[in-house]
Parts: structure tokens; C-alpha cells; sequence
């Protein structure tokens, strides 16, 4: 018998509101990348055995080149944050993280990022879900941050484009 661990190529993902919220301010985007410790948060949360990825394509996707490895945000650095939080004109306001309730690492990679994001200034509060009300507030894009579990798809235009850059993305982003 000889046991292995293999790379798997599911993620987990933050993504932003612009529906709700603060996060239309580029700025308040960028101190949010920069107060979060990826490699603390993968370790905790995969109890080592993930690693952070920079990009929706985790190293074995066809899809995943070069570029996905180049990631601005791979070191945390707090006084960047706090000085992009002053810049931003952030005051403290409350800004709401949604999450899976099950499964449980979810919920708590979400206390992970709810502490990350606290040590640089930030006033985050959790609110977990089941899942048929979860996927009713990702689906009208009611939410400010929202953390979930991905596994990639066969096509990059589904996470890319259908998430990110389509004007009828449940995020409300329009680039």
C-alpha cells in the first residue's frame, strides 16, 4: 500500500461586491489583497496541504501560464494596507463577509480572513449561511465580500468572463 498526496486543482475564493458596498473604491480592493496572508491562510485552512494560488487557474490547468504565477499581493503587508485604507477614506464602517456555513473550513478560512483583514483596520463581521440561502444572496449579488470553495472549469470564459468582465455579472462589476 503506498499512500501519495496528488495537487488538486479546486480553490477557494474571495470575491468582491460592487452591488453593495464599499468596494467600487479601487484603493479599499487593493489594502483588502495586501492585509491578507495567503500561505497563514492556506495552512490553516488545508492544514498544510494547499498552497495559494494567484489566480482562478491553480498550477495543472490547462489554462494556468506565466502570468498566473506573477502575483503583486503574495506577501501580506499591513502598513500597505492601513496606508491604502487612509487613502480610500475608509472609517471604520462595517463591511459584512458571507460564507458557506458547511462546509466547516469555509467558515472558518472565513474567521481567518475576518482576522487578517481586522489586523490592518478593517471592521469585518461574519454572517455564514446554508446553502439555498447563500446561493439567493450570491445570485442577486447582494453581498459585500463572499467566500467560497471553486473547482476550475474546462473553460476559462466561465470564471473569467461570466464572473469578472460580463456586464450582467451577479458582483456588479463593469470594467
Amino acid at each position: 500500500l503506498i499512500v501519495a498526496s496528488k495537487p488538486g486543482i479546486a480553490f477557494d475564493d474571495l470575491r468582491f461586491g460592487f452591488k453593495k458596498g464599499p468596494f467600487t473604491n479601487q484603493k479599499l480592493r487593493q489594502a483588502v489583497a495586501y492585509a491578507i496572508d495567503k500561505p497563514e491562510l492556506s495552512q490553516a485552512n488545508t492544514a498544510g496541504q494547499g498552497k495559494p494560488v494567484s489566480a482562478g487557474f491553480p498550477a495543472g490547468m490547462p489554462f494556468h501560464g506565466a502570468i498566473h504565477e506573477q502575483d503583486p499581493y503574495a506577501k501580506a503587508n499591513l502598513q500597505k494596507a492601513k496606508q491604502l485604507l487612509q487613502e480610500a477614506g475608509y472609517k471604520g464602517e462595517k463591511i459584512v463577509l458571507t460564507a458557506h456555513l458547511v462546509p466547516d473550513r469555509i467558515a472558518q478560512g472565513a474567521v481567518g480572513i475576518q482576522a487578517q483583514l481586522q489586523a490592518a483596520g478593517m471592521n469585518v463581521e461574519v454572517k455564514t449561511l446554508e446553502s439555498a440561502a447563500l446561493q439567493e444572496v450570491f445570485n442577486k449579488g447582494e453581498w459585500e465580500l463572499f467566500y467560497s470553495g471553486l473547482t476550475p472549469r474546462p473553460d476559462a470564459d466561465v470564471y473569467y468572463c461570466q464572473n469578472n468582465e460580463s456586464t450582467s455579472s451577479v458582483a456588479g462589476y463593469n470594467n
